[in-house]
C-alpha cells in the first residue's frame, strides 16, 4: 500500500485486523496462537506508523481473544485501551 504512495489509515488497518481475525470464523480449526500473534503484529506496525487502534480495532482483536478464551489477553489490551483514553462503547465485545 505505501510503496504505491497511498498512506494507511485506522480504517485501512481496521479492515486487515478484520481480515486477519475472520479466519478463525472461517476456519474453525485454526490455531489461535498465530492469529492472536499476526493481530498484535498488525497493531505494533499501526503504532510505528503514528496511527492509534481505535475502539473498532481493539474490539476486533477482543473477539478473536474471546474465541480463543485469553480473558488475560482481552484485560491486558482493555487496560491499554484505557491509557490511551480509549474506552468501550456498548458494541465493544469483551
Amino acid at each position: 500500500m505505501v510503496d504505491r504512495g497511498l498512506e494507511p489509515s485506522v480504517v485501512s488497518y481496521n479492515v486487515l485486523l478484520s481480515g486477519i481475525c475472520r479466519r478463525t470464523v472461517l476456519h474453525p480449526g485454526t490455531h489461535f496462537e498465530g492469529i492472536i500473534q499476526k493481530a498484535e503484529n498488525l497493531l505494533d506496525e499501526m503504532q510505528k506508523m503514528g496511527i492509534e487502534p481505535d475502539v473498532a480495532g481493539y474490539s476486533i482483536v477482543f473477539h478473536v481473544y474471546s474465541r480463543a478464551h485469553k480473558p488475560d489477553l482481552s484485560l491486558d489490551k482493555l487496560s491499554s485501551m484505557k491509557e490511551k483514553g480509549i474506552f468501550p462503547t456498548v458494541a465493544t465485545q469483551l
